[in-house]
């Protein structure tokens, strides 16, 4: 057999091989941190929201937050994922923060600031269960240690002091009986097995096809799930990294800095 015909050959093999075993894919998100946006498909819609934590305030009611919201006067919201997955697959942590408007749903908007409505701030990190679902798909989920319970992955919502008091709610986790084959998962990254986006077939135009969606207890009683409250957004685009002219900036400084010092050496 000549030069080429064994290269065909082994090509060839290669192929059957690969075809056999299947191609890995990556996981549909890398390692970076993701500005967070609202869903389409929210159940208590209008407004869009990406989290809901209905009865969490001193008013009974759907409670949301609005991933998407600007008060018309340069404010707006600011939620990130921060996503952090071992090489292997399996182990990292996940982490959604930022500061949001929301809080108790009127029926077609939010009701006037008060306790219960204006700025939050949010926090919740996931540190246990998190695994790429590879290589029978390629979204991320955190699968529940504490099964149809409150799992070990916690969380916090602040309302910001604006003139209406403060208060503070703790969130874990909890899959309420959610399963990826047989075992609970209480948060999924990703667009499910069909690459079709979660419950996003009748939102054609949405401009983000990768959803997070996951069940939240929170209150006084972390065992008790209040329906709803959960997770419901969209991944947007990954948060820049400082630009060459900010860098920039931040080494003249420097130098300015170190100049000021050695002009006043001495004194």
């Amino acid at each position: 057999m000549g030069l080429r015909q064994s290269s065909v050959a082994a090509l060839a093999v290669a192929v059957l091989v690969l075809g056999a075993v299947g191609v890995q894919a990556d996981p549909i998100l890398g390692n970076d941190t993701y500005f967070l946006h609202n869903h389409p498909d929210g159940s208590v819609r209008p407004p869009l929201y990406g989290l809901r934590l209905d009865n969490l305030g001193t008013v009974a009611g759907d409670y949301t937050f609005d991933f998407d919201y600007s008060d018309g006067a340069g404010r707006s919201s600011d939620m990130r994922l921060d996503l952090n997955l071992d090489a292997d697959g399996t182990g990292g942590t996940i982490r959604i923060f930022g500061e949001v408007y929301g809080g108790l749903n009127s029926g077609m908007g939010y009701a006037a600031p008060s306790l219960n409505v204006g700025w939050w701030d949010v926090d919740f990190l996931y540190d246990f269960g998190l695994e790429s679902l590879e290589p029978g798909d390629d979204d991320i989920a955190i699968f529940n240690t504490g099964g149809s319970a409150a799992s070990l992955n916690m969380g916090i919502i602040s309302r910001q002091d604006d003139g209406f008091g403060t208060a503070s709610y703790d969130m874990v986790d909890v899959s309420g009986g959610n399963k990826i084959g047989s075992r609970d998962y209480s948060l999924r990254l990703g667009d499910e097995n069909d690459d079709l986006g979660h419950r996003l077939a009748s939102h054609a135009s949405w401009p983000y096809n990768i959803s997070g969606w996951g069940w939240i207890n929170h209150g006084d009683d972390l065992s008790v799930h209040n329906y709803s409250s959960d997770w419901l957004f969209t991944v947007g685009e990954p948060v820049p990294a400082p630009g060459a002219a900010v860098l920039a900036l931040i080494g003249l400084g420097m130098v300015g800095r170190r100049r000021r010092g050695i002009e006043n050496a001495g004194e």
